[in-house]
């Protein structure tokens, strides 16, 4: 047997470590960016849907019509960006604001 004087099987370990951390470096970092891209468009979609309630609140009470708490309540509290913009378009045609819902 010729030897060396190197530790293959240490040297195996240290780049087995290596590669490890520096894959869960990796995949740490992918999943931040990830993350974050998926907090920025939850956010344009929160943000749309609360400006799509004010504006559909702002056309009913420049048509005068009556929104009551209940109404205003499920205007608000909807979060779906498309639904709500159905809901404006309404808006501009219902005698009651309780007919956006029908």
């Amino acid at each position: 047997m010729i030897t060396t004087g190197y530790d293959y099987e240490s040297i195996a370990r240290q780049y087995l470590s290596h590669w490890i951390e520096q894959g869960r470096t990796e995949g740490l970092e992918q999943g931040r960016k990830e993350g974050e891209a998926k907090g920025r468009a939850e956010g344009r979609a929160e943000g749309r849907a609360e400006g799509e309630a004010v504006a559909l609140l702002a056309v009913l009470e420049a048509r005068g019509l009556e929104v009551s708490a209940e109404v205003r309540e499920r205007i608000t509290g909807c979060t779906d960006p498309e639904v709500l913009e159905s809901w404006v378009r309404r808006a501009v045609i219902v005698d009651r604001a309780e007919e956006l819902f029908a």
